[in-house]
């Protein structure tokens, strides 16, 4: 089914594809009805395969058919065959064993399906359940900080794949698994996260190589005050964030976000900043004087960078 999408009013291709999960909604009423007739035994097999039924149908949907409605019926089948496969999988094996299942299934149909907001979501899924199988297997510390090498050198050379749209995709669902992950121990009352020096360490290395590619990209290593700011900036910044569990994380994303002049990541960044300082702010592990200090140290800094920065690339019209 095909449809001219450059002459269709924005509001008719909303309805268009809202109907396509309403659509999708009776299909799922459907098979919630059939299964609530099964035993308790019988449930989690019905899921699975009622699961890979819909799966099986919205990729040939998404694959081969076109139109804002069935794209959206297609994307709501999927994700809900997705989920019941997911909960079937839990229900019938070990949790070891589902979330490897899982994560292969999510990784195939990122690469066969053709939807941007589809890969992004499975692909955050994805993340998620390595991060979780390497928190069943106690190494969750080692997995985060190879996690996040492989993520950002990902997201620092994104421009150098054949299929940049496809990666771009991948690599932000994989970005929101990493952020989920991280962020999860401030709202978890036992901690996922024992230890996060190592993880600080390394987001202070990847700080420092991107630091590094910004220098080189506009020709300044041979500047002697530019480069010995930049290690200092990096040195001082890497020392003040560990103070602050997760600010690391901001601070990688927003100098990425520099250099490629992307503008989503750079918003996320400003909100996880000042998120992480906020929350740190209001954590009562802390005195009131320490933490003041620290949030005008902080400012200060951020308003020093900002004028440094100007300085430095006020000939170039992205800065």
């Amino acid at each position: 089914m095909l449809q001219n999408n450059e002459t269709n009013q924005w509001y008719i291709r909303f309805f268009l594809g809202f109907s396509g999960w309403i659509g999708a909604l009776f299909i799922l009423l459907f098979l919630a009805f059939f299964v609530s007739y099964a035993g308790e035994a019988s449930l989690p097999m019905l899921l699975l395969l009622s699961g890979s039924m819909l799966i099986l149908l919205a990729s040939i949907i998404l694959v081969y058919e076109q139109g804002d409605f069935i794209e959206q019926f297609g994307l709501a089948n999927i994700l809900a065959g997705e989920g019941a496969v997911a909960v079937g999988l839990f229900a019938l094996v070990d949790d070891n064993v589902a979330l490897m299942v899982l994560t292969i299934l999510l990784a195939l149909l990122i690469w066969i399906i053709p939807h941007y907001l589809h890969r992004l979501i499975a692909s955050m899924g994805m993340g998620i359940s390595l991060l979780w199988y390497a928190h069943l297997a106690h190494s969750l510390e080692y997995a985060i900080a190879l996690y996040s090498v492989v993520l950002f050198t990902l997201l620092l050379y994104r421009d150098k794949f054949k299929h940049s749209t496809k990666v771009e995709a991948i690599i932000y669902g994989l970005l929101l698994a990493f952020i989920a992950f991280n962020y999860a121990d401030w709202f978890t009352p036992k901690h996922l996260i024992k230890e996060h020096t190592l993880i600080g360490l390394t987001l202070s290395t990847i700080v420092a190589f991107s630091t590094w590619k910004i220098v080189q990209s506009y020709a300044l290593l041979k500047e002697v005050k530019v480069v010995s700011s930049a290690l200092g900036a990096v040195c001082l910044s890497s020392l003040y964030a560990l103070s602050i569990p997760n600010l690391m994380i901001p601070i990688t994303i927003l100098i990425i976000a520099f250099w490629q002049q992307d503008k989503k990541l750079l918003s996320l960044s400003i909100l996880l900043g000042l998120f992480s300082l906020s929350r740190y702010y209001y954590f009562m592990g802390n005195s009131l004087l320490e933490k003041s200090q620290i949030l005008l140290l902080s400012s200060l800094g951020f308003i020093i960078a900002y004028g440094v920065l100007q300085l430095l690339f006020k000939k170039d019209t992205h800065a």
